[in-house]
């Protein structure tokens, strides 16, 4: 590599300068790989259960793609369970964006069963106003 010495030891102008070098890594994705990974992620449920959400890890803004799951699997639904077991932490936006899905989902007949939810984000759910009833204990 021109910009190193045999013990790789960087040379050159920046090494010259005092500056530390960074090297950089471009990563290319084509639009058609990315909208393919939205569309799989807009799904929502997995294989294994399509009749149920799996939410996991943090869920932040009220534009995460987890909640979008949500919106999109809600349709044809008379009930949508969500699974939050695996959910570490949820910040106010995104509950607040969450409460008032839950509100249209209800305007739609519509029942929402919060599945496993932990005792913060539970904590944090009927903080920001969602229902008690909508939470249900995972069956063990």
């Amino acid at each position: 590599h021109p910009m190193s010495s045999d013990d790789g030891a960087p040379t050159g102008p920046a090494a010259e300068s005092g500056y530390p070098t960074m090297t950089l890594e471009v990563i290319a994705t084509s639009l058609e790989d990315a909208a393919a990974a939205e569309e799989s992620a807009a799904r929502g449920a997995t294989p294994e259960n399509a009749d149920q959400l799996y939410w996991q890890g943090t869920l932040i803004g009220s534009s995460d793609p987890q909640l979008g799951k949500f919106i999109v699997f809600r349709e044809g639904r008379h009930t949508i369970p969500i699974d939050m077991t695996a959910v570490d932490r949820m910040d106010f936006v995104c509950a607040g964006a969450f409460s008032n899905a839950i509100v249209r989902a209800e305007s739609q007949r519509k029942g929402v069963q919060i599945i496993g939810a932990s005792p913060i984000i539970r904590a944090l759910l009927l903080l920001i106003g969602i229902s008690p009833r909508h939470f249900v204990k995972k069956s063990q």
